[in-house]
C-alpha cells in the first residue's frame, strides 16, 4: 500500500506510517546506558544526515530544537552512567528531516531506580521509513534488530509497521484520523511506548511480524524447545541475545480485514504468547476514542 501521510488543517503532519522497533529492559538505567550508546551509535552510522536534525535532550526538555555539534557532548552526557545519580531519569529525542513526527527518530527512556516489584520498565526505540520495509532494503532493518537485541537485556520487544504520531497535543486528532486505519489494517501498531513503560512490566505487548521474547516470559512458555513445539512452523525462531526473536512471515503488512488478509501468522503466534502479553489500559487509552476500542484492538488478533 501506498505510504500514509495525515496532515492536519494547520499542515502538521498528525499521523503517518512507520517501521518501528521496540524494546523494554526493566533494569536501572545505569546498567543499561551501555548498551543503549552502542545501538545509538550504529543508528548514527546507518542513517542519513538529515535523521539528526531536531532534538529534544533530557526528560525535562520539551522542545525540539535544531541539533548542532554543540548538541552532541550534551546527548552524549545522557548515556553517563557516572551521571546517572543527577538525573531521576536519562532520556532523548532526535530525530528528521521533519521537526515532528519526523522519517527517522531515535529515543530512550532510562529511570535511575527501577523496583523489582513495581510495574515500571524502560524503553528504547527506533522509527525508520515505512519504505525500508521493501525486499530489497530489509535485510539491513533485520540485521539492525538482531544488533539491538544482542546488546540490550530486553524483557520483550518488537518489529513493526505503525501508525506514528509525533507530540502530546497531536493524540486526540491522530486517534480520530487513524481509527479506521487500525481497525482495517491489523499489521499495524498503535505505539505509545513512553506511557507504556510505565505499566509494562516484564511482559509483551502483543504478537507482530517480530516478536522479542526475554528470559521471564521464555521461561513462562516453558522454554526454547516448549514454545518452538507451539509454533506454526512457518514462524521463524532464533536465539538473539539473552533471549529468542520469532518472526511471523518473510516482511511485514499491514493485512486488510475488509479483503480478508488477517495475517494468519501474527494470529497463530498471538494465541501462544497470550500467557505473557499484558493488555488492559497499558498507557494506550489516549489513542481511542473510548475503551471497547481500545479492547477491540488490543485483541485484534485473538478475537
Amino acid at each position: 500500500m501506498n505510504p500514509i501521510r495525515i496532515t492536519s488543517e494547520k499542515g502538521g503532519l498528525v499521523a503517518r506510517d512507520s517501521l518501528l522497533l521496540a524494546f523494554f529492559c526493566k533494569r536501572p538505567a545505569a546498567e543499561l546506558l551501555a548498551s543503549f550508546e552502542a545501538v545509538f551509535d550504529r543508528w548514527l552510522t546507518q542513517t542519513p544526515p538529515e535523521a539528526k536534525l531536531w532534538a529534544c535532550i533530557g526528560e525535562n526538555a520539551d522542545t525540539y530544537k535544531p541539533f548542532t555539534t554543540r548538541s552532541m557532548t550534551r546527548l552524549r552526557a545522557e548515556f553517563d552512567p557516572r551521571k546517572v545519580h543527577l538525573r531521576d531519569v536519562n532520556g532523548l529525542d532526535l530525530g528528521g528531516p521533519q521537526q515532528i513526527n519526523p522519517d527517522y527518530h531515535f529515543t530512550f527512556n532510562a529511570s535511575r531506580e527501577i523496583s523489582p516489584d513495581a510495574l515500571e520498565t524502560n524503553l528504547l526505540e527506533v522509527r525508520l521509513p515505512s519504505e525500508l520495509a521493501a525486499p530489497e532494503t530489509l535485510s539491513s532493518f533485520l540485521d539492525f534488530a538482531r544488533f539491538v537485541a544482542e546488546h540490550l537485556p530486553y524483557d520483550s520487544g518488537y518489529g513493526s509497521l505503525a501508525l506514528t504520531w509525533g507530540v502530546d497535543s497531536q493524540e486526540y486528532e491522530f486517534s480520530l484520523a487513524v481509527r479506521g486505519l487500525a481497525a482495517r489494517h491489523p499489521g499495524f501498531d498503535m505505539p505509545d511506548n513512553q506511557a507504556v513503560k510505565y505499566r509494562l512490566d516484564k511482559q509483551s505487548r502483543g504478537a507482530y511480524w517480530l516478536t522479542f521474547v526475554g528470559p521471564d516470559a521464555l521461561a513462562k512458555l516453558g522454554g526454547s524447545d516448549a514454545l518452538r513445539a507451539k509454533l506454526d512452523p512457518a514462524i521463524g525462531m532464533e536465539q538473539v541475545g539473552v533471549g529468542v526473536m520469532l518472526r511471523a512471515g518473510e516482511r511485514p503488512e499491514p493485512g486488510d480485514v475488509n479483503r480478508a488478509e488477517r495475517l494468519p501468522l501474527v494470529r497463530s503466534l498471538a494465541k501462544v504468547l497470550e500467557p505473557v502479553c499484558k493488555f488492559g489500559s497499558v498507557g494506550l487509552d489516549n489513542l481511542f476514542v473510548d475503551v471497547e476500542a481500545r479492547e477491540r484492538w488490543e485483541r485484534r488478533h485473538l478475537d
